[in-house]
């Protein structure tokens, strides 16, 4: 379920994304296409986030043990996100 949300969402951003950069390559303009890029990203990390803290709580693990999994689980698909995309922090 969140990941048929996650794959519509990217596919409603791409093509916008996708002329912008594009519109930035026709021109030759490298900081262009570098901002459409991380534009692009941020757009999909936001999407992610609000994906993964609306789905988290229905991931099955017992209640004794929900805070601190919770806690690992946001602490690594963040520092996931940031190792791969360290403009994101």
């Amino acid at each position: 379920k969140a990941r048929n949300a996650f794959d519509r969402a990217a596919d409603e951003l791409f093509f916008s994304c996708l002329w912008q950069r594009f519109d930035a390559e026709v021109s030759n303009d490298l900081e262009q296409i570098e901002r459409v890029e991380q534009d692009f990203i941020r757009q999909l990390h936001a999407v992610a986030q609000k994906l993964f803290k609306t789905h988290i709580p229905t991931i099955p693990c017992l209640s004794i043990y929900r805070p601190r999994a919770e806690a690992r689980a946001k602490r690594q698909f963040q520092f996931q996100f940031y190792k791969t995309f360290p403009f994101l922090k």
